[in-house]
């Protein structure tokens, strides 16, 4: 079965790909939030709340406590975000396998080493991996290592397939209606499975800790192995989100250019913008300077 947002089809093998890496952040949290003291190596808004909390307080221990896995969280972020980076500038379309495997090697490491500040560190870093590589998959953008995000746009969802629900029993529905009811229907779905799949992970890590100990952190690994190998598979499935970067100081250099070169077309006509246009790479430049080309042309008519 499809999932749609915005005219976009998820794929089923986009929908299992999520849930699996969404459970994999349910189970890797539960596990390290009862090996390593009731620390969230995944959800940094309990960890913000206490660190605030004690904060206020001066609890220094406590703050060391729950500050260190923020840290490490944003240092698998920063991670994550280099390795795509990196790829994308060669080139190369295994950025997400390269760090998808650098998240299961630190969760390799954390079964050695799984107690104290290190353990905390492996775990909150491969996380903050995770939650910085993947998160959008099809037209849904999904965060796979915290639901937060997941339950307000499944509220949003639930609400919009409501009232989808509502306009049917009391009008006479189109074709157009009748898609774009079960478009939204399938989006409160989709968003409700991504919110169930964190749930049942954490059930399993809870319960595979309790039965195996630290080992079971194994169960996660073997989830991002078999990711890697989709990833290398079907690199288009299993893609980085594109990130746009900005520069302010290059977008006012640009808008600068723009107005030198409108003056100079305005003494100069047609032909001077479109040569000084052309040497630009500011889409606003080439854009006005076709709609002075094409000002042009209607006077000629």
């Amino acid at each position: 079965m499809d999932s749609a947002s915005d005219g976009k089809l998820v794929s089923t093998r986009e929908a299992s790909l999520a849930a699996a890496l969404t459970c994999v952040g349910g189970y890797v949290d539960a596990i390290g939030y009862l090996s390593l003291g009731q620390v969230y190596v995944a959800n940094m808004s309990g960890n913000s709340v206490s660190l605030g909390i004690n904060s206020a307080r001066l609890d220094w221990p406590q703050i060391w406590k729950h500050g260190w896995p923020i840290l490490s969280y944003v240092v698998g972020l920063v991670m994550s975000r280099f390795i795509v980076t990196w790829t994308k500038r060669n080139e190369a379309e295994f950025g997400a396998s390269l760090a998808f495997g650098l998240q299961a090697v630190l969760l390799m490491c954390f079964i050695a080493l799984h107690s104290g500040a290190g353990g905390v560190f492996l775990c909150a870093c491969a996380m903050g991996i995770q939650a910085a590589t993947l998160s959008r998959f099809g037209g849904f953008n999904v965060y796979t290592a915290f639901v937060t995000g997941t339950l307000v746009k499944m509220g949003d969802a639930l609400v919009d397939a409501f009232w989808a629900f509502w306009d049917a029993l009391w009008r006479v529905e189109t074709a157009s209606d009748t898609a774009e009811s079960r478009r939204k229907n399938r989006r409160a779905a989709w968003f409700a499975a991504n919110w169930g799949s964190y749930l049942m992970g954490a059930i399993a890590g809870a319960l595979f800790l309790q039965q195996f100990g630290i080992p079971a952190m194994t169960g996660a690994i073997v989830v991002l192995f078999v990711v890697i190998g989709i990833s290398f598979r079907r690199p288009d499935v299993v893609k980085p989100p594109i990130r746009r970067e900005f520069s302010t100081s290059s977008a006012i250099f640009r808008s600068v250019r723009a107005l030198f070169i409108r003056e100079v077309s305005k003494r100069s006509g047609v032909g001077s913008w479109d040569r000084l246009a052309s040497r630009t790479r500011s889409p606003a430049c080439l854009l006005a300077g076709r709609g002075n080309s094409f000002r042009a042309e209607r006077r000629d008519r």
